[in-house]
Parts: C-alpha cells; sequence; structure tokens
C-alpha cells in the first residue's frame, strides 16, 4: 500500500491511497491537477508563508491598528496605495478599506492563471547541494544558494468569500492546528521509517520538528493582549475586535505547485502580506472529496 502525492504539514483534505496493482499508477496520479479551497490571512508573513512559521514584518502589528495611526490630512498621503496599487499593511487591518482589498486580490488572482517557474519555499525538502532547502534556511544561508524553481501552471484562481475575525480568534485557531502535529515528546503512536519520510515535507529536521513552541509564543505575543486586559473587555469591545481579514480562494494547479507560495506572492504582489491560514486539498484530477473516505471511520472499522 502507497500513497500518491504529500500535504504540506498545515495542509488538510484528500489524499489518494493506492493498492495493489494501482500501485504501479502512482506516477501518473501524483502527476494530475488538484483543486484546493484555502484562505489567506492578510497583513502578515513569515518564513514558511503560512501559520507555521516565525512571523517577520517589520512593523509591530498592534503599531498598525487604524486607532495607533496618526491622521493625516494629507489626501496624497491617504492614496498614496490607491496610486501605485499597493496596500500598506495597515490598510488590511482597517475593516473600512478590507472590500477594496478583497476586490484588489480578485484582479491579482486573474494576472496569476498562467504557466511560469515557482521558486520552492525556503522551508521545502527541495535539494541544493545535497542539503534541504530547509536546512539551509535554519542556518540562514538562504543567502549563499540558487532557490531551485519548479515548471507549474494555476488553470483558475478565484476569490470564494471574506470574512473578518477577532485576534484571540485567529490564535485559538492556530494554536488547535499547530497543536495536532506531533510533539517530539509524544511516543504513543509509532510511526514506521518509511512512512515517516513519506510524510516529512521539509519544515523540520524530522517528522514533528516544526519549531511549534517557539512558534506559537510568537504569535501569542503578537495577537494577544494580556489575559487580564481581556477578561476586562466588554461583549462590545471585543466584537469591535474582528479586524482580521481572512480571504478564502480556490485554485486547480497543477502537480507540485505550492499553494503557500500563491499566497506569498499575492501578499507580496499587493504589498501588504497574506500567509495561508488553512490549505484544503478538495480534489486530485477526478478525484474528489465528497466521495472520500473519512479517516477517523475507516479507523472505527479496523
Amino acid at each position: 500500500m502507497s500513497f500518491a502525492g504529500r500535504l504540506d504539514p498545515m495542509a488538510r483534505g484528500l489524499m489518494i491511497v493506492l493498492k495493489g496493482d494501482a500501485m504501479k499508477r502512482q506516477k501518473e496520479v501524483e502527476t494530475v491537477s488538484k483543486v484546493y479551497q484555502f484562505q489567506m490571512l492578510m497583513g502578515f508573513s513569515t518564513d514558511t508563508f503560512d501559520i507555521l512559521g516565525m512571523e517577520n514584518s517589520s512593523s509591530n502589528f498592534r503599531d498598525l491598528q487604524p486607532n495607533s495611526i496618526p491622521s493625516s490630512d494629507s489626501s496624497t498621503d491617504q492614496d498614496k496605495s490607491h496610486i501605485d496599487g499597493k496596500i500598506e499593511r495597515s490598510e488590511a487591518f482597517d475593516i473600512e478599506k478590507q472590500e477594496r482589498i478583497v476586490e484588489m486580490v480578485r484582479l491579482e488572482a486573474k494576472k496569476m492563471i498562467e504557466r511560469f517557474e515557482q521558486p520552492y519555499p525556503p522551508y521545502s525538502s527541495a535539494r541544493v547541494d545535497g542539503r534541504p532547502l530547509h536546512e539551509w534556511a535554519r542556518l540562514g544561508k538562504l543567502s549563499e544558494i540558487k532557490i531551485p524553481t519548479a515548471m507549474v501552471e494555476i488553470f483558475s484562481l478565484e476569490v470564494l468569500k471574506s470574512e473578518r475575525q477577532s485576534p484571540t480568534q485567529i490564535y485559538e485557531s492556530m494554536r488547535k492546528r499547530i497543536g495536532r502535529l506531533k510533539s517530539g515528546k509524544d511516543k504513543e503512536e509509532k510511526v514506521s521509517l518509511a512512512l515517516m519520510k513519506k510524510r516529512k515535507r521539509g519544515q523540520g529536521e524530522s517528522h514533528n520538528d516544526f519549531r511549534q513552541e517557539e512558534i506559537l509564543k510568537r504569535w501569542k505575543s503578537i495577537l494577544i493582549n494580556d489575559s487580564e486586559e481581556r477578561n476586562e473587555k466588554k461583549e462590545e469591545e471585543i466584537e469591535e475586535e474582528k479586524n482580521l481579514l481572512i480571504i478564502t480562494m480556490e485554485a486547480k494547479v497543477s502537480s507540485g505547485t505550492f499553494i503557500r507560495s500563491i499566497t506569498d506572492r499575492i501578499g507580496k504582489n499587493l504589498g501588504c502580506g497574506a500567509i495561508a491560514f488553512d490549505i484544503y486539498r478538495t480534489q486530485v484530477e477526478s478525484y474528489n472529496i465528497d466521495s472520500a473516505i473519512n479517516l477517523d471511520n475507516f479507523k472505527d472499522k479496523n
């Protein structure tokens, strides 16, 4: 028994399992097109292009809140992002400007429907001089190498919806998702070496080394106020805190396309930053998630 294709540690969804003679088709199945629904969290950037990375924006999130930015009477300053086609990072947290951001993402998505050379993410398993990229990244030596690329194609890319969540909601979702990764101390589930290598996706030195504690600590410091202050907040104030923009998109792409790289590219092209908040693979060629066997149900039957 084997499977075709892999998923990033933070991705979920359809996985094609092959058994018996079907295993002969592994390479064929691995090269077919795939469909993903994914969420982008606007206004942030990380070294992995998703939530499982260190936030590396130069400006502090709290300092970019609309009520923290000095007002200006200059229409030139206020309209700067409209003129150069870029979005100031602070605008990503401004509820009044988020509708415009969604429209700009729609326009950017149309430009990206093409065949192109996509650089591998710094935290991935592509090798340079015999060493995986994630090791170069961990050592801080990415500047010493040329990042490899792969020819990929985006067949379709569209915005499905947008929503706003509070920093607390975002952090709690991150905590649960990152918490699902096995920690190095968890020995209850034994994974064979072969399967371990299959599951490895290049964001750590082993299948469970993803800097979880360090990353969650960093996100908590960025997103969460002092707990006592949060407890003192009134309900209406918590509602007002829902100013983080999440845009849900759907993409049909060729095999080998990194969805988290698509989000990073959109964020950089717009100027405000964006990371993959959730990645959900719904289709592999003609195989759809709706007709798949849920892994939890499969375990119950066996």
